[in-house]
């Protein structure tokens, strides 16, 4: 048996089935469909660290092919979800993002549609804050030459700002509130 050192709750779910079992990780891979055992493995670790996977049926598969109650999984799975969106929650930085006319291929391109916003802006007063984002897209659209299709990032639709981790508004052209999400 393999032992694996595992630090988030799913991990040392799956972990304490594969031992409990004498499942070898390489069985539980093969066991959840995978012929080349490897890739499987680089999977299912994935999804435990990430909770993203190529295959959106994996918790399924994993569900199936274990005896892990449902209930149990669904706690581990919020558990690191949770863990997840406070790490992203801290290096988290206000942006705006301006909403193209069509989306450009390759996507590299869409880097081009954020701008920065200063770092002390969220210590503004609200509606000065949104003074300060409005002139900031007012600014990116002033040095727009047209707003032809062939520019897809004109930002002839508005923009989202994305002010805090959970919070986004999003305004048209103008600058007016379409919503607060």
């Amino acid at each position: 048996m393999e032992n694996y050192t595992m630090s988030n709750p799913l991990q040392k779910l799956i972990n304490r089935y594969l031992s409990d079992n004498g499942i070898s990780r390489s069985d539980f891979a093969k066991q959840l469909g995978y012929t080349n055992v490897s890739k499987g493995l680089k999977r299912l670790d994935e999804f435990l660290v990430t909770l993203q996977s190529p295959n959106p049926d994996l918790p399924a598969l994993i569900l199936k092919h274990s005896d892990i109650s449902k209930r149990e999984f669904n706690l581990a799975y919020t558990a690191v979800a949770e863990s997840i969106n406070v790490e992203l929650s801290k290096d988290f930085v206000p942006m705006i993002r301006v909403i193209p006319i069509y989306y450009p291929h390759p996507l590299w391109g869409m880097k081009h549609l954020n701008i920065k916003v200063p770092s002390n802006v969220l210590l503004l007063p609200y509606g000065e804050e949104i003074k300060v984002i409005c002139d900031l897209y007012l600014n990116f659209r002033a040095d727009v030459k047209f707003d032809v299709p062939e520019n897809w990032a004109s930002g002839a639709k508005g923009f989202r700002y994305h002010r805090k981790f959970d919070k986004t508004l999003v305004f048209d052209k103008s600058c007016k509130l379409l919503k607060n999400k």
